[in-house]
This record gives C-alpha cells, structure tokens and sequence, in this order.
C-alpha cells in the first residue's frame, strides 16, 4: 500500500519495451489479487517515480486474514473488484477515445485524485510517463496538448489549467459510459457549480 508519494506499475514486453500499467498514489494498493494466486513472483514492477512510503504485508498474513475474517476479505475483494473496473474501463477508452480525449480523461482525474486546483496545477511527473501510461508516443502526446484548448484544458510547460469544465464535459466526458458515476467528473462539476455566484446558481436550476 502506498502511503505517500508516487508508484509506478510496469511491464516489460518481449521486444525491450516497458510498458506503464498504473501510476499509484497515497492509499492506493499494488498486487492485491496477488494474494489469491499460486505464484512466488509479481506480475509487475513497482518503482517511485518520487520518494515514497510503502507498506508492505506478507502474502501469507493476507491470505489467513482473509479467511477468518469477513470484513477484511469483502473490502480486499472491493478492492481488487475497483482495480478490475478501471482495466475494463481503461480498454474502453483506449478503443473508443481519440488521443486528445485520453489525454484530457487523465488529467480530470489527475486533478481531482491529487486534490488539485482545476484552475491551475503543476504535473507531478514527467509527459513521457504519462504518454506510456496512455499507451502513445511522447510525440503523440506532445502533439496532443495543444489540441485540449479546444476542450477547456490549456497546458504551458507542466502547468495545466481547466478553465471550461463544460467543455471538457461535451468533449471528452459524453464519450464515456460511465460519465454519470465518474468520480473525476462529479467531484469537478460540484466544485465548478459552488464557485459559481447565487444568480448563475439560480438560474441553471
């Protein structure tokens, strides 16, 4: 478990390319459904892409506590269950979005997983962690940025700036099938609609 700072999940494919799987940070968990599996090794490789706190449990430990106690088995299932969703939903999107939607996808969540401001935050790691982390070319992704003014993200160097959620929203989110619960996209439009004055409050109801 990741108690602070950043983890990088990884894979390296039989022609030397390595291959980012997930980008952790604080609380998040790695190889829990490794616990349940008969094998000495990890499927992947875990490296801090800045210091971080890890907090480490014996498999064994796990797997005992799993069975003699309910509570503790049904949220480690949850959160292996969670950990299933965003693959699936991930495949979705790598075949239903173009690279400019992805791109801006991951900084929506970027924002609010970091509890970021929207109105203006600093990458925490580098472009070509994130291109492998989209699966695309840091060239791709360079070409990419630019393409979100038109989505209501302006980016400058590492600064990234949402300044039109509702166009992130019909750009990006409505190609989403899971729009209406995404965590990202609701937590930003209740911030969006707080900042809002009473008036505009009033009258969008």
């Amino acid at each position: 478990m990741v108690c602070s700072g950043i983890v990088r999940l990884s894979r390296v494919t039989p022609n030397g390319r390595e291959v980012t799987l997930d980008i952790l940070i604080e609380g998040d968990m790695a190889c829990a459904k490794e616990i349940f599996e008969m094998r000495d090794t990890h499927m992947v490789t875990a490296s801090a892409v800045k210091p971080a706190k890890i907090m480490v449990f014996p498999k064994r430990w796990l797997f005992e506590t799993a069975q003699k106690n309910s509570v503790f088995a049904i949220n480690l299932l949850a959160a292996i269950s969670r950990r299933a969703q965003m693959v699936e939903l991930d495949a979705e999107h790598q075949a239903t979005m173009s690279a400019a939607q992805l791109a801006a996808c991951f900084l929506m969540h970027l924002c609010n997983d970091h509890r970021f401001d929207p109105h203006g935050f600093d990458l925490p790691f580098s472009k070509s962690l994130i291109a492998s982390r989209l699966g695309m070319e840091l060239e791709t992704l360079s070409r990419t940025f630019p393409v979100l003014e038109k989505y209501g993200i302006s980016i400058k160097g590492k600064h990234v700036v949402l300044r039109d959620l509702e166009a992130a929203d019909a750009h990006v989110c409505d190609n989403c099938s899971v729009r209406e619960s995404c965590r990202a996209r609701l937590s930003l439009q209740r911030q969006r609609d707080d900042e809002q004055p009473p008036q505009a409050k009033k009258h969008s109801g």
